[in-house]
């Protein structure tokens, strides 16, 4: 659980910062309000940041590994360790999901093992670093948004 809230906190953190430095809202009173709302809304959840960083930034890496991860947290931090009456809804999906993430199940109950881990550690070092590298990878400014040429 711990890997993956850190992993979160540094997209969140890199997303901000990245849009922060373009929106500057210390230039303005009307532009900080809307951004402080826009910031809390951009990160409440995966869905939403991950929708953020392609909407504002054009940011575009494969999410999957790292959804596929917060089943396992989910579950977790929902379920005390078993799966949610939310991912039994979805069941086969939910445990496929698990499975690619190198997850195991007895039962509805998650088997972390040392190696199950070590993957979850490297898929969350993997989407720091895919995260960063698209960022600093991207064409300035905001995604869709031509910077307007200086007099």
């Amino acid at each position: 659980m711990r890997l993956l809230s850190i992993t979160e906190a540094f997209c969140a953190d890199r997303l901000l910062t990245e849009v922060e430095g373009l929106v500057e809202p210390g230039r303005d009173v009307v532009v900080s309000k809307v951004w402080a709302d826009a910031a809390v809304g951009a990160t409440g959840n995966w869905v939403d940041q991950q929708r953020r960083y392609k909407d504002w930034l054009d940011v575009k890496i494969d999410w999957k590994p790292i959804d596929q991860v917060a089943e396992g947290r989910n579950a977790i931090a929902h379920g005390l360790g078993s799966l949610t009456r939310r991912q039994l809804r979805s069941d086969v999906k939910t445990r496929a999901a698990l499975k690619a993430a190198g997850i195991e199940l007895v039962g509805d109950r998650l088997n972390l093992t040392e190696t199950t881990l070590v993957r979850i550690a490297a898929i969350c070092r993997e989407t720091v670093l895919r995260v960063d590298a698209a960022v600093d990878g991207r064409p300035r400014g905001l995604a869709g948004v031509t910077a307007p040429i200086a007099p």
